[in-house]
């Protein structure tokens, strides 16, 4: 369901939202299940490559310092990838100076809120999510004024003032699992490979969550580049199918930069154009059947497809 003001439309069904608690269990149920080990509180220093294998440097929870080798490392630790830097990598692009505030909150309202609800004023953007049928929502609340580091966390109190002043009458906020006061970022490197070391995920780039579109980007990083690691060690593939990360996922991730900044610099706008477009010609395009469909295509990255095809034939291996 898509709201503006008084305006509604059915919107974006096939989105799945999952809290962080969930996604941690599932995380933690992967781990067992094929028998993984994380090692917590352990600070990534420094890698070095020679004779074809990697030498790499951590500090353990007691300040222990622990070295070891591997043939291939990946730098998944977020925006602030400590792989990344210590290859010297920049990470280019810039922020957005408006403050946003997020809550995983039950919803009680007196209508009944089904589906995707966002609703643009001239104050900000507020926006539902929702996490299931019983009134559980992701609610991400976009201030048209400019991001002060010097506030303390959210609050729920906060959270509901800013319902209460955009949203619909009468909604009630409860029961917070996760609250957090943020602005947001589009940066990407400039190359996610030097060698043997890749940089997947929230480490090669980072845009607006307009979309939705993070997590897929990443699992998708890391699907192409584990594939091809065991395509290289266990079934003979040759070192270039590795090279094919970068050039099939640089220019993805560039796509997603580009749109999100583009719908999120759209959104955030408050001139009185974009404000006509949001009230009286947003909601009849989002209405348009095909364009949900190419919006579902472009949001679940469904329609990308990889770009090693002949060498998996060769091998005659098909992608799990």
């Amino acid at each position: 369901m898509f709201t503006l003001g008084t305006y509604q439309v059915h919107f974006l069904t096939f989105w799945c939202f999952l809290k962080v608690k969930r996604k941690d269990r599932w995380r933690n149920g992967s781990k067992k299940k094929f028998q993984s080990q994380v090692d917590r509180e352990t600070e990534f220093l420094d890698v070095q490559e020679s004779d074809q294998k990697l030498n790499f440097k951590l500090k353990g929870p007691e300040g222990e310092i622990q070295q070891g080798t591997c043939r291939y490392l990946i730098g998944a630790g977020g925006a602030h990838s400590a792989v990344r830097k210590s290859l010297g990598l920049k990470f280019e692009g810039g922020d957005y100076n408006n403050e946003f505030m997020l809550g995983d909150v039950h919803v009680k309202s007196p209508q009944r809120m089904k589906g995707l609800h966002a609703f643009f004023t001239k104050e900000g953007i507020l926006a539902f999510f929702p996490f299931d049928d019983s009134g559980n929502f992701r609610v991400i609340y976009g201030d048209f004024k400019n991001f002060d580091a010097a506030k303390k966390d959210l609050t729920l109190e906060e959270l509901q003032f800013k319902v209460d002043q955009v949203g619909p009458k009468g909604i009630v906020l409860s029961d917070p699992s996760w609250l957090s006061r943020f602005r947001i970022h589009h940066r990407m490197a400039p190359c996610f490979q030097m060698g043997s070391i890749f940089l997947a995920g929230d480490a090669a780039h980072i845009h607006s969550p307009i979309g939705g579109q993070g997590m897929n980007t990443g699992i998708q990083d890391a699907l192409s580049l584990c594939f091809k690691i065991y395509l290289n060690l266990r079934r003979g593939a040759p070192f270039e199918l590795l090279k094919g990360y970068e050039q099939e996922r640089l220019p993805i991730a560039k796509d997603v930069l580009r749109a999100t900044d583009l719908a999120t610099q759209f959104a955030l706008s408050n001139s009185l154009s974009t404000r006509m477009v949001k009230k009286w010609l947003l909601p009849f395009l989002i209405e348009h059947t095909p364009l949900q469909k190419k919006m579902a295509e472009t949001i679940s990255q469904l329609a990308i497809s990889r770009r090693d095809q002949k060498i998996r034939s060769n091998l005659k291996i098909q992608y799990p």
